[in-house]
């Protein structure tokens, strides 16, 4: 099966892509997301092997991919601060790119 070269994402506020839009330089989906390593069993303590993640997809006016930004802030079982980093550093990428709407 072929990839479609673009897959619309709907805005819904207050879930995942409550940090998607548009800036000077085209459109953007932002958001803090968390993986775990490969071979993590689901044990007692899974939820705090997450890694916390800050990302940002950029894309042109079209919609085609051109590029992300991917910051490990630390894993769950540092508590809030690697969310908090996460957050920051999101922060910081979503101001550098402008006005965004």
């Amino acid at each position: 099966m072929r990839l479609p070269e673009v897959i619309p994402i709907k805005y819904m506020p207050d879930y995942r892509t409550d940090r998607i839009g548009r800036h000077k330089g085209g459109q953007f989906f932002a958001d803090i997301t968390g993986a775990y390593q490969k071979g993590v069993t689901l044990g007692r303590d899974w939820r705090h092997q997450q890694r916390i993640y800050a990302v940002l997809h950029r894309f042109d006016d079209s919609g085609h991919h051109v590029g992300s930004d991917i910051w490990f802030a630390g894993v769950r079982a540092d508590g809030p601060a690697a969310v908090e980093r996460a957050e920051q550093v999101l922060s910081g990428w979503l101001s550098n790119l402008g006005a965004v709407t």
